[in-house]
């Protein structure tokens, strides 16, 4: 009996070695570390935008499943493989040399403000009697993950609606400045002013962080933009 050749028969076992050799070479791949310039563009670009001054740090695809970004303080920050940021954290052998690092997130202070009124009962209020007295309280809180120093808040007391009565803080109501001082992660500052109403009509009570130490997350401070959690205004208004 003669054995017969098929062609198609070949064909297809040359198909399954060759789909054999690429899922292999696919997966060993993938468990290595990534070269260093094989990794999505945007994690660069990432970097650049929130951690600016950082240009030396080490790029590794871990298990096939996440980048781990080293940077020169030792910190890690973690992205998908599409190179979407996922999370943060403390690392352990700093990449390059740390005396040339600038300040990563992890050593910033993220403050944040807010104004409250209330009437001598000590209700919520947007609105006084003339000649009635309130307190407006100034409120900044520090989420961390560092310490802040050195906070500087500035708030303008609106002279002309209203009296100024008294402050519990280090508060001038004529540089209308509130020297706050220490903000320990975690914990807040408070201002309390207490004012009368000596005009009818509306006016505006705002304040924002001017200084402070160190860098903040994601506001700078004294920059004027309200839509930043340093900086807050509230309307009140003097009524008959």
């Amino acid at each position: 009996m003669s054995l017969i050749k098929s062609p198609m028969k070949s064909y297809f076992l040359l198909l399954v070695i060759s789909i054999t050799l690429i899922t292999f070479a696919c997966k060993k791949n993938k468990e290595n570390p990534a070269p260093s310039n094989d990794y999505p563009s945007i994690i660069d670009e990432y970097i650049a935008l929130n951690y600016a001054g950082f240009t030396t740090y080490n790029v590794e695809l871990e298990a096939g499943r996440e980048y781990e970004v080293t940077l020169c303080d030792g910190n890690i920050l973690v992205f998908d493989l599409s190179g979407i940021f996922m999370r943060e954290r403390l690392g352990g052998e700093p990449f390059g040399d740390p005396a040339n690092c600038p300040d990563s997130l992890l050593t910033r202070a993220d403050l944040a403000l807010i104004i409250r009124v209330k009437n001598k009962a000590g209700n919520n209020v947007s609105s006084v009697k003339k000649g009635e007295e309130f307190t407006y309280e100034i409120i900044v809180s520090n989420a961390g993950p560092a310490n802040a120093s050195s906070v500087n808040v500035t708030s303008v007391f609106p002279v002309s609606n209203l009296e100024f009565i008294a402050s519990d803080g280090f508060y001038d109501e004529f540089s209308s400045k509130w020297k706050v001082g220490a903000i320990a992660k975690g914990t807040s500052q408070k201002l309390v002013i207490t004012a009368k109403g000596i005009e009818i009509g509306g006016t505006t009570l705002s304040a924002e962080v001017m200084q402070a130490e160190p860098k903040d997350s994601d506001s700078p401070h004294g920059n004027g933009i309200l839509e930043e959690d340093d900086q807050y205004e509230v309307a009140i208004g003097i009524t008959e």
